[in-house]
């Protein structure tokens, strides 16, 4: 899978990765000509963004950008306007099962996510790009060496969190018990 590749480069880069050197690499492995970036009036708390495949002709933002795009809520700080980008490309390497290409599939999945419907393609998409992110985001080196720390109290997740540059929110997520065992499921699709 193309996605392995780009979790290869990044754990070859600084600690912090800029997301434009995360597109261009994803663009790299997937063929995708260009894949812009536009900020929306939505509320955060209902979605930070989302992504739109350039087969989804019939929304507007395709038409108008010509192709794939992310689109991402206004008023988010850098921290997150980085993670949601950065999860949002993500789909760049996902399957035609997992989109969410139609006003309906995104709805549904919207309404799927935090409710009580069946895992489907989409909703696993969205997990899956999630944890691919973080993947991203945090080279495996570093991950290993901050939960050396933070289990001994050297290191809070603040820190963490600043020095990569991601939601304190999804910290304590690098750290949980599945967190490998999710993306060494992923590298392995």
């Amino acid at each position: 899978m193309k996605y392995r590749d780009l979790y290869e480069y990044c754990q070859e880069q600084p600690l912090y990765i800029g997301r434009n050197v995360i597109r261009d690499k994803a663009l790299e492995l997937t063929g995708v000509p260009k894949i812009p970036i536009t900020i929306v009036d939505m509320d955060p708390q209902h979605c930070r963004g989302f992504y739109l495949s350039a087969k989804n002709q019939d929304h507007v933002m395709v038409r108008q950008f010509g192709g794939h795009i992310v689109a991402i809520a206004r008023g988010l700080n850098k921290c997150w306007t980085r993670f949601v980008v950065v999860k949002e490309f993500m789909h760049l390497f996902g399957d035609e099962l997992s989109a969410a290409d139609t006003g309906a599939e995104f709805e549904a999945l919207l309404q799927g996510i935090n409710g009580p419907d069946e895992l489907t393609p989409q909703i696993q998409s969205e997990f899956d790009c999630f944890w691919m992110a973080l993947g991203a985001l945090c080279p495996e080196a570093k991950r290993l060496e901050y939960a050396a720390k933070r289990a001994l109290n050297e290191i809070d997740d603040y820190t963490i969190a600043l020095e990569l540059k991601i939601p304190q929110l999804y910290v304590p997520r690098l750290f949980e018990s599945r967190y490998r065992k999710i993306l060494d499921r992923i590298l392995a699709s």
